[in-house]
């Protein structure tokens, strides 16, 4: 969404949920509010930061150059956060997103997709899928992927990009995978030579959890109007975050800084635990 904020899409989004449908999901056992369906384009040179409530760019990082090893292990992750740990079972993410993009269909898929796009920029074949139908869908799992596959394509030399979310926690979730993939996306376009253009997400199923009600109507009763637009570009190939994870996280960190990044915190103590 061009001219507009992180912090317009995010209550837009929050708002669309806690005036949704209810649902009892089965799986968590619990209420959600709901909706389906939403589409936006996101600018990949924008960084989705709220300034309502504190968001991490080094923790987005760390889950980029995590997913980049292809590692199932969290040992490394857990230097710089703990989002994993409810997923892993004996220090693994049986079904982790980068052991998926690197290893588990016989494929590297994402040096594939460099190669095929370095030789084809005009290509219109290159998906990136962390779906296994083999896996997902037929047996239960702490964690079965979310955002399910992502493609990428070069038009007028510009990195441009589609991230399908077959459902997304909206005060959770939503925030950091457009903020990883946004990370990624730049990643691409460094190991392209491109410029920058925009990611389009969609959303099948958008919600809110029963017990993030107090912390949603904290946001939706808050005022926009000085919320910021914050834009950089990383320089980090691919193959520069796989060579040296800690120091694109440490990148990553002193961009941000340049922001002069200093939220509001009016979630404070109504944060809930995440549902898993």
């Amino acid at each position: 969404m061009d001219n507009c904020t992180f912090d317009d899409l995010y209550l837009d989004l929050l708002d669309k949920a806690y005036s949704g449908v209810e649902q009892y999901n089965q799986r968590t056992d619990t209420t959600v509010h709901a909706f389906f369906g939403a589409a936006f384009k996101w600018q990949l040179d924008h960084i989705p930061l709220s300034d309502l409530r504190p968001m991490y760019t080094k923790t987005a990082a760390a889950e980029v150059a995590w997913k980049l090893s292809g590692r199932k292990s969290i040992k490394w992750l857990q230097k710089y956060t703990s989002i994993w740990d409810e997923f892993a079972v004996d220090g693994q993410v049986e079904r982790a997103y980068g052991y998926r993009w690197r290893h588990a269909f016989g494929i590297d898929q994402v040096n594939n997709i460099i190669n095929k796009l370095t030789n084809d920029p005009s290509s219109r074949q290159q998906l990136l899928l962390s779906w296994d139908p083999r896996e997902d869908n037929v047996t239960p799992a702490l964690n079965i992927p979310c955002p399910w596959a992502s493609q990428y394509l070069i038009l007028d030399n510009r990195l441009e990009m589609v991230l399908h979310v077959r459902s997304n926690d909206l005060l959770y979730g939503f925030p950091y995978d457009l903020m990883m993939y946004t990370l990624l996306g730049q990643a691409f376009a460094n190991s392209l030579d491109v410029d920058l253009g925009h990611m389009m997400y969609t959303i099948a199923h958008g919600h809110i959890y029963d017990n993030q009600i107090p912390a949603v109507e904290a946001l939706l009763d808050s005022d926009t109007k000085d919320s910021k637009e914050y834009v950089f570009r990383h320089t980090f190939t691919v193959h520069d975050i796989i060579e040296d994870p800690d120091d694109f996280v440490d990148h990553i960190v002193e961009l941000t800084k340049g922001l002069n990044y200093d939220p509001k915190n009016v979630t404070k103590g109504l944060l809930p635990k995440v549902v898993v």
